[in-house]
């Protein structure tokens, strides 16, 4: 019994090295908005680099993330026609009732620049309600 438990702890042991060296080994440019965000929700923002030393909460390194890995990056367009512009709003993948369900769950950063500012779950139903038609 106690080498079963031994093999247990060796590996658990094995996988958290390999594990923080997979977090601490992400370069500036191999890492994007998406990740940056994925790992403050892990509680990783210490791995992101100076910028992000000395913050220990996930919303505030989400925000930290926003300004150094912008979404979309310079590639978005500005001065475009309303349908366009609804168009960049949109999420990829998402639709009405999906935008709905995280509106409901408090989601609205996840949403895009169309939410920015949203705190109401009602306000956040009725802009995806005007965004994804």
């Amino acid at each position: 019994m106690p080498r079963f438990i031994l093999a247990w702890i060796n590996a658990a042991l094995l996988f958290g090295c390999v594990c923080g060296h997979q977090l601490q080994s992400a370069q500036p440019g191999q890492i994007d908005n998406s990740a940056c965000k994925t790992t403050c929700h892990r509680f990783g923002m210490q791995s992101l680099g100076e910028k992000f030393k000395g913050i220990d909460d996930p919303v505030k390194c989400c925000d930290v993330c926003d300004e150094v890995y912008p979404e979309g990056g310079a590639a978005r367009k500005t001065g475009s026609s309303p349908s366009s512009v609804m168009q960049e709003l949109k999420v990829a993948g998402m639709d009405q009732n999906k935008c709905k369900v995280a509106c409901q769950r408090f989601g609205m950063r996840s949403l895009g620049p169309a939410f920015k500012g949203i705190k109401s779950p009602v306000a956040c139903v009725s802009k995806c309600e005007e965004v994804y038609q």
